[in-house]
C-alpha cells in the first residue's frame, strides 16, 4: 500500500517489558526499511531480549487497523531471539481479527530450526 495511505507501528516487547516502537521509512529507493527494523536494533544494541513484536496498519482513509505480519527480512531479524518469539498475525477467524503465532509455525520449514 502506498505511504499516504496507510500508518504503521510495530513494537518488539522486550523479555523485561520494556517497549520499542518504530515506525517504516520510505525512502522510494527500493531499499525501504520495515517499522520493526529500528525496535529490533535497539533491542540487539542494549541487550534487551525480544520475546513477542506486534506490527499495527491502519489505514488512513477507511481507519480500518489490521495486523501485519513480519516479512521475511523480519524474521530473519526477530529469529535472532529464537523462533519461539511470538508475532501478532491477522486472523479472520478469531473474534479480535488477529491472533499471535510463534515464529516457527509462520515458517515451518525455516532453515536454521536445523541448527538449533
Amino acid at each position: 500500500m502506498a505511504r499516504q495511505r496507510c500508518r504503521c507501528g510495530r513494537s518488539p516487547l522486550g523479555g523485561r517489558g520494556r517497549d520499542h516502537w518504530g515506525f517504516p521509512l520510505e525512502l522510494q529507493l527500493g531499499d525501504d526499511l520495515c517499522a520493526e527494523t529500528g525496535p529490533i536494533y535497539a533491542a540487539y544494541t542494549t541487550g534487551q531480549t525480544i520475546v513477542a513484536a506486534v506490527c499495527v496498519n491502519r489505514d488512513v482513509r477507511s481507519g480500518q487497523v489490521t495486523l501485519l505480519a513480519p516479512c521475511g527480512a523480519c524474521q530473519e531479524r526477530l529469529a535472532l531471539w529464537g523462533s519461539d518469539v511470538e508475532v501478532g498475525v491477522a486472523d479472520p477467524m478469531s473474534a479480535t481479527g488477529w491472533s499471535s503465532k510463534r515464529l516457527l509455525e509462520l515458517n515451518p520449514f525455516y532453515w536454521a530450526a536445523a541448527h538449533t
